[in-house]
């Protein structure tokens, strides 16, 4: 759960978490970074901020990956960590942005 919001009832993380991801992605946004986007270990895809974004998560950057795309200037990006069989989002910026033109 993002830190700015740890305080609030759950309901109102609920809302903010959905509205959030309402917002950030898009199935087409996901697409564009499938087919065009790097992928790999976070601390390769973005060196200089996985210590402050495993930090601000609580996460070890060695069990994340990262994807990154820039499209007319912005910049998508989707951090994950892996935990057991599964990843979690740690980080997911302007995803849907990169819809335009898959």
């Amino acid at each position: 759960m993002p830190v700015a919001i740890r305080s609030q009832t759950p309901a109102e993380q609920q809302e903010f978490l959905t509205k959030t991801l309402a917002d950030e992605i898009s199935p087409a946004g996901v697409e564009a970074l499938k087919r065009h986007a790097d992928f790999g270990p976070l601390k390769s895809i973005f060196p200089d901020e996985a210590p402050l974004w495993c930090s601000q998560a609580g996460v070890n950057a060695d069990d994340c990956v990262a994807f990154k795309m820039e499209r007319a200037g912005i910049q998508a990006e989707i951090v994950l960590v892996h935990e057991g069989q599964n990843y979690r989002v740690v980080r997911c910026k302007d995803v849907q942005l990169m819809a335009g033109g898959i």
